[in-house]
């Protein structure tokens, strides 16, 4: 029998098809309660859903016709619609029809397996909860599993699905029942079969730039084996800065100019860009990773 979710993403696909423009996406900064209410009457348009309630923080509350009941947390499309205002309608139909959950209210079989398929690391600075808590005005901060890498830089765990990305919360994950080292592992493992094909690598002036689709660039700050395979050509100490999630630039430490030129451009753009991690450049070594001295 499909799951609650697989259900409503279905049906939610089928009654979004045609959504009209809503006049309350035209506010230039969309509160929590303002992303509450706009969902709240999406899905309560579909006919399968009973009753849609918002528990005053981030979180709805989704009670299907058939008595099965599914949470879905705002807090990360929240931060999309700010960050991209022109495009929310289309960011709210994407999150709609695959219906991306932080939590659920089963925790079934079938959320074990998509954790175990989707579960992939993502990097973000050291103010990242802080936003999230100024956005979401909780009083208390959602407990995201992470871990600190080097100076600003901290590894998160994210649900990778079709056109979404969640950030998962130490309750979250406690239904892999693994150890923080094999999450981490499973997220490394299925980041290089999710991306391993797509990473990009050009370069100029000693410069190595990584593209790969705009969202997971800094990821492979947490992919060990990415670097190694550059240190066979760079040598055991590579500079390294990821100033927002979809750059990421990188040269030898001993490649003078290229340091200088990766810190011009970041100096330079850095109020241009999106997704901000941080402009603090890091060192990486075969002994891990750490801060840059000049």
């Amino acid at each position: 029998m499909p799951t609650p979710i697989c259900i409503l993403a279905v049906l939610v696909v089928a009654s979004t098809a045609n959504a009209e423009s809503d006049s309350r996406l035209d506010k230039q900064t969309l509160s929590m309660a303002d992303v509450a209410a706009i969902m709240s009457d999406r899905l309560s348009k579909i006919p399968e859903i009973s009753d849609v309630t918002f528990d005053g923080d981030s979180v709805l509350h989704i009670r299907l016709k058939n008595k099965d009941e599914i949470t879905a947390n705002l807090a990360n499309l929240l931060m999309e619609l700010n960050n991209d205002p022109t495009g929310r309608e289309d960011t709210i139909e994407k999150y709609l029809s695959t219906f991306s959950t932080e939590a659920n209210s089963n925790g079934g079989e079938a959320d074990v397996d998509s954790l175990h398929e989707n579960l992939v690391p993502v990097i973000r600075g050291g103010d990242y909860e802080q936003s999230v808590q100024q956005m979401i005005g909780d009083k208390e901060s959602p407990k995201f599993f992470r871990k600190h890498i080097v100076g600003d830089y901290w590894l998160y765990l994210a649900l990778d699905l079709p056109q979404s990305l969640s950030i998962q919360t130490a309750k979250d994950l406690s239904i892999l029942k693994l150890s923080a080292d094999q999450m981490l592992l499973l997220a490394n493992k299925n980041f290089l079969r999710k991306f391993g094909d797509e990473i990009q690598i050009s370069e100029g002036n000693g410069v190595r730039m990584v593209r790969i689709d705009g969202s997971y660039e800094a990821s492979l700050i947490a992919v060990d084996s990415f670097w190694n395979a550059q240190a066979s050509q760079l040598g055991d100490q590579i500079f390294v800065m990821a100033p927002a999630r979809d750059l990421l630039m990188f040269c030898s430490l001993k490649d003078e100019k290229a340091v200088k030129l990766i810190q011009n451009v970041v100096q330079e753009n850095m109020g241009k860009m999106n997704y901000i991690i941080s402009d603090k450049p890091i060192v990486w070594t075969h002994n891990g990773w750490r801060e840059w001295t000049p």
